[in-house]
């Protein structure tokens, strides 16, 4: 019942229920804003993003039937009970904050509390659908009533009462909201994804989150201020207007920080994981052709250009980069298009006073393409191979010296081809289920062949992320080159034998041998850091490996507790990655002489202390993923003569078509041109009894 005072005045003591919370709203979502603004400026230590938070944390807690997606939209993020999707927004999917890693946890929080039949979350999933009405309803209906009918009209109590059920609902179900915090800070701290300092952050933005009562009444505390919260960006993030500008940003990533380019393109293609599949594949296709094509591209740019490309502002520099590299390597983009989109960029990132140097460099070369010089291969063999495959000059001459010039030159070609992705089966499915799995790829757009090496070998093409490949989150499928896979077939291991793998991370060779001991047996899997330990863990968790445990240990120091323990030690040992080039072409421009000597020195010193793990009469497995007689056969005849070690044959354990020559001499070199793989070494020891 209202009361009068004076004339055409109308009191209803609800108005101040509505005022105290849109008050309270407002103060809380500013709190929030700032909050949320100051920490979304924060980078982790880690460098995930929101998205690889929560997949991680889902699968530490066994949750592998939720997806983790991205929705277009600000203050969007939520958890789908129903669907069983974690939904993340354009601010938290793609960053590396801190603000935007709590955000996702605090998700994560919801799918671990559904997981568990939290009860409080069941209450509020059934009431929710009547809480979003009240909350973005309820203003709405009430300024209609006043304005067709009074303050005191029926439509505006109706509206009164509809935002006063949204407010009362979100202040009983804040317990929800609570406890998914609590949870988030607990797992982000647990699972080595945020430091402690980080975690103390976090728990200031969801603090702030909460006292706007999370969920719905946040999303309208942000409507009723303007979104002001989600407008908040770290400084200097730019909207990415297309697939071109985003390759740039990816390309500028890698040249200020000196970052390896498949984490880039890895963080950058999560990012942005909402765009169609085409526009991805012509992200990662000229992002990572960029890369790969580096010296042919500087040399053509170069040419044409009055200004020598080392002295090129760096924007430029890669911006003409990416860009001849589509005029030659990118038949279905028309010449125009690149040209005009270069100088578009150009203008867009302030570089307006270049925009006519680049167009006539691109038109220029656009026009000549067919008339470019080439060194003569007759008269600078080195020059004429290094500019044609963009292979340093210095890698040329080492494989030269090792393999000959012919093999170096199939290497150099070979390393260029468009690479598959491999992918190994768990061998614990049948044939039936081999073929329900494949079934589901071909339904998915998934192109996939056997390899010719290993039965449960499979080549992919055509994935749009590993996160959406069927049978990857059910932990029946895992990446793995089909080299890396003989590694565990010529180890021979039996039921009941324990397995160390010194130097596991990322841990696809510890995984194939618990799978290959049936639960049987032990594996440990080992490295030097929390952050790789972690992620093999995650994947131990997702291959339900219950046979591998995880340990953080530096193995240059011998573990006296280990000595003659092991019934099969894997070295796969760092190296100079030379084999995978194709995959990780940016690693070329790092190799240097001094580099590869001190890799050399870096191995022995973990042989040294490793090689005692192994008990009289075990199996070491000796593996590099590289092509260098120094880190590969150099280190097995140095461990056979300094150890009491021998190499035995690797034949009774390799495909057939692997079989014979080297193989028979218990050491293998797997070179990219003439078998299908990755550059590969591997070698076979026994400890003398």
């Amino acid at each position: 019942m209202g009361y009068g005072f004076g004339y055409g005045y109308y009191m209803d003591w609800t108005y101040i229920l509505v005022l105290i919370g849109a008050v309270l709203c407002m103060a809380a979502s500013a709190k929030v804003n700032s909050t949320y603004g100051k920490y979304s400026r924060v980078r982790s230590m880690s460098g995930m993003t929101g998205a690889e938070a929560a997949q991680r944390i889902l699968n530490r807690n066994g949750i592998y039937d939720v997806r983790v997606e991205h929705v277009r939209g600000n203050l969007t993020d939520h958890y789908d009970p129903s669907a069983k999707v974690l939904r993340l927004s354009d601010a938290v999917y793609g960053s590396n904050s801190v603000a935007a890693i709590g955000v996702a946890a605090h998700e994560c929080g919801h799918a671990v509390q559904h997981q568990k039949g939290y009860a409080p979350l069941r209450i509020r999933s059934t009431l929710v659908p009547v809480a979003n009405i009240g909350s973005r309803l309820g203003l709405p209906i009430i300024i209609i009533g006043v304005l067709l009918g009074g303050a005191g009209s029926f439509l505006a109590q109706i509206g009164i009462w509809v935002f006063s059920a949204a407010v009362l609902f979100q202040v009983v179900t804040l317990p929800v909201e609570f406890n998914a915090s609590d949870r988030a800070m607990r797992m982000l701290s647990e699972y080595g994804i945020l430091g402690q300092q980080e975690v103390g952050h976090v728990r200031k933005v969801l603090g702030a989150a909460d006292l706007c009562g999370g969920g719905s009444l946040l999303h309208f505390a942000a409507s009723a201020s303007g979104n002001a919260f989600w407008r908040q960006r770290r400084k200097g993030q730019r909207l990415v207007g297309n697939t071109r500008e985003i390759i740039l940003e990816c390309l500028m990533e890698m040249e200020r920080d000196g970052g390896f380019g498949n984490l880039v393109l890895r963080q950058v293609l999560q990012k942005y994981d909402y765009l169609p599949l085409r526009e991805k594949a012509f992200i990662k296709r000229v992002t990572e052709g960029t890369v790969e094509r580096r010296i042919e591209l500087d040399y053509i740019i170069g040419r044409f250009s009055s200004v020598p490309v080392p002295k090129m502002k760096p924007l430029i520099r890669e911006l003409l980069r990416m860009s001849v590299y589509q005029l030659f390597y990118m038949d279905g983009v028309p010449d125009n298009a690149v040209c005009n989109e270069a100088v578009r960029l150009a203008q867009k990132r302030h570089f307006q006073s270049l925009k006519g140097f680049v167009n006539g460099v691109l038109r220029n070369i656009a026009r000549n393409r067919e008339k470019i010089d080439y060194p003569d291969s007759e008269k600078d063999w080195k020059k004429a191979l290094s500019i044609r495959y963009s292979m340093p000059e210095f890698l040329i001459s080492l494989w030269e010296e090792d393999y000959g010039r012919e093999r170096t030159k199939g290497m150099c070609r070979a390393l260029l081809a468009v690479k598959p992705v491999c992918i190994r089966m768990s061998e614990r499915l049948s044939k039936a289920q081999q073929k329900e799995l494949e079934d589901q790829w071909e339904k998915a757009g998934i192109v996939w062949e056997r390899h010719p090496y290993l039965p449960y070998a499979r080549e992919c093409r055509n994935l749009d992320g590993l996160h959406k490949l069927p049978g990857f989150s059910e932990g029946l499928v895992t990446v793995q080159d089909v080299s890396s896979m003989l590694v565990t077939e010529c180890a021979g291991i039996r039921a009941g034998d324990f397995v160390l793998d010194v130097c596991a991370a990322p841990g696809g060779k510890s995984l194939h041998a618990a799978c290959k001991l049936s639960g049987s047996g032990r594996v440990e899997a080992r490295d030097v850091s929390l952050e790789k330990a972690a992620l093999i863990r995650e994947s131990a968790e997702r291959m339900r490996a219950e046979n591998l445990s995880v340990e953080v240990w530096d193995a240059r120091l011998f573990d006296r507790k280990m000595e003659g323990k092991a019934d099969v030690l894997y070295l796969d040992l760092p190296c100079s990655g030379l084999g995978i080039l194709g995959r990780k072409p940016d690693i070329k421009y790092h190799a240097t002489k001094e580099s590869l000597e001190e890799l050399v020195k870096l191995q022995r010193e973990i042989i040294e202390a490793c090689w005692r793990y192994v008990k009289p009469g075990g199996i070491i497995v000796y593996s590099t993923c590289t092509i260098h007689r120094a880190e590969n056969e150099e280190q097995v005849r140095w461990m056979c003569d300094r150890f009491p070690l021998a190499a035995e044959s690797l034949a009774p354990y390799l495909p057939e078509a692997l079989r014979g020559g080297e193989a028979e001499s218990g050491m293998l070199q797997l070179f990219p041109e003439v078998h299908q793989c990755d550059g590969f070494f591997l070698a076979r020891m026994r400890r003398a009894l």
